[in-house]
């Protein structure tokens, strides 16, 4: 499906269509006999759900401007961004896409409403009950351990899911419009505005902070077919209209490199960690040998990323990972010939050098 609404617009679901949207933009609203009959999630990764035809609900739509403000995440560069409308009263948002970060004009009824924004590029973000404005969430998909596990398994109690990419989220309740002004509140800043002619400023924030790992002395890692590795004690998603409020537990895999014949390195975005300091963060090593003989290592990391400088960007460093020599090669590469290497300091001055 490759035609777009070229003006203000609403209607009735039409199927999935690639983001990257050539229109200013494209208004969205929902139906809720279409939703019961029609069961979905977002998958933010590579479509979204696109709606074109003319069946407006009748009424008087205002024009407004949807602006962001992005001092928060001043270096994000999403593909797209979107933002619903929550009306009070109603059980299905009206929806907007633009291309790139920032907003732009849009209509809607006159009334009381709850607003949330996020990047719709996110990769492996899946946003679920979407029926109302306290109760949207971010979320991702279950997965597996490693390679040869089953999707949607369990690890000491926590679902294994994928880990989320990188996704901003603004929130703003209430939004009231009228056909003079906008009045708002954002709840993440505390800010309230009331603007004429209308507008809606929202300010995306990070929803998806990054744990950096290293692994230091890992003893004949030339002798490793396969490193899998998983952090627990993580969030399985976030509310779009408060990201701080905590989720369930989940257990996240990622991926470790070679960064030497000696050490590892690797990092994965997460929706946070637990609030509980009694939440263990575990780091879990498992290691394929040549020989086929299977070796797993767990380190306790939950001080470390809680003393994090920067609760965005963590990082933690392991060492003592004593392999046996298999007197074969795995076929782990460890070579680092020809990688561009990029030392990242530690924002109190120290480095991980």
């Amino acid at each position: 499906m490759d035609k777009f609404t070229e003006s203000y617009g609403c209607g009735s679901f039409h199927g999935f269509s690639r983001r990257g949207i050539p229109s200013p933009f494209s208004c969205v609203r929902y139906v809720a006999e279409v939703a019961l009959l029609v069961p979905f999630v977002f998958i933010l990764t590579s479509c979204g759900l696109i709606y074109e035809d003319n069946d407006c609900p009748p009424g008087t739509y205002l024009g407004f401007r949807i602006t962001t403000d992005w001092r928060l995440a001043p270096e994000a560069e999403p593909e797209g961004m979107t933002f619903s409308f929550f009306r009070e009263g109603e059980a299905n948002p009206w929806m907007f896409d633009f291309p790139g970060r920032d907003g732009g004009p849009a209509r809607l009824p006159e009334g009381c409403y709850g607003a949330v924004g996020y990047n719709n590029d996110a990769a492996g973000v899946v946003i679920v009950n979407d029926g109302s404005y306290s109760g949207v969430e971010a979320t991702t998909l279950p997965s597996g351990l490693y390679p040869d596990a089953e999707d949607g398994g369990f690890w000491h109690g926590e679902r294994v899911m994928h880990s989320p990419g990188r996704l901003w989220v603004a929130a703003v309740a209430p939004f009231r419009l009228s056909p003079s002004k906008a009045e708002w509140t954002d709840p993440f800043t505390g800010k309230t505005a009331a603007l004429s002619p209308p507008e809606i400023i929202m300010t995306p924030q990070l929803a998806t902070p990054r744990i950096r790992v290293e692994v230091r002395d890992v003893a004949n890692l030339k002798s490793v077919s396969r490193v899998d590795s998983w952090i627990s004690g993580l969030r399985s998603g976030c509310l779009l209209s408060d990201i701080r409020r905590p989720g369930d537990r989940a257990t996240c895999p990622f991926s470790l490199g070679a960064a030497s014949e000696s050490s590892l390195r690797g990092s994965l975005y997460t929706f946070g960690l637990q609030d509980a300091e009694s939440c263990l963060n575990i780091l879990t090593l498992r290691f394929v040998m040549s020989d086929k003989t299977v070796r797993e290592f767990s380190f306790d990391i939950t001080s470390a990323l809680r003393a994090s400088p920067d609760p965005t960007d963590m990082l933690a460093i392991v060492s003592g990972v004593e392999l046996p020599d298999t007197g074969s090669s795995g076929g782990f590469d460890v070579s680092v010939d020809g990688w561009t290497v990029i030392r990242i300091d530690i924002t109190d001055g120290s480095s991980p050098g």
